[in-house]
């Protein structure tokens, strides 16, 4: 479910495959349901559409609720499962075993249902930057880098 794809997955960035919003939509909730991708989220639904998005999510097994925002929908969807069933904790803490702290973090949510990140999935909403990055299934080296890039601003 960690992926290079994921990436391109990110607000708002598009690439040739997916030139449009919609695009990007379709390709978040079906890497989600296929498993290539561990949580998704999709703005700017309808209500029809966020009903639509989570009765197929939930028949795939996934959670999935939506949430009302100032235009449309937000809907959020991921796999079951708390962090250690989802992901190879212990491979992660090798990646980030320049930083404790982030290894102490790592081993105290591994028990974290991913449901749970529902309203605290981004840095912005409470969320550490290496969660973020593993439950949106980005690659290790791009949330590693930006810890790299604060480490070198220190020293």
């Amino acid at each position: 479910m960690i992926n290079d794809f994921n990436q391109h997955l990110s607000g708002g960035w598009y690439i040739a495959e997916m030139p449009t919003e919609e695009d990007v939509k379709k390709q978040i909730f079906q890497r989600t349901i296929d498993r290539k991708k561990p949580f998704g989220v999709l703005c700017q639904n309808t209500l029809e559409e966020a009903k639509q998005y989570c009765e197929v999510a939930k028949l795939k097994g996934l959670f999935c609720e939506y949430q009302k925002r100032e235009k449309g929908y937000k809907v959020i969807l991921g796999q079951k499962g708390n962090l250690n069933d989802l992901f190879d904790l212990e491979a992660l803490k090798k990646d980030y075993s320049d930083f404790d702290d982030i290894v102490k973090e790592i081993d105290a949510k591994k028990y974290k249902k991913l449901s749970e990140y529902i309203d605290k999935w981004d840095t912005e909403l409470g969320a550490k930057l290496w969660e973020t990055g593993l439950i949106l299934g980005y690659p290790i080296e791009n949330t590693l880098s930006l810890y790299y890039k604060d480490l070198n601003k220190i020293k």
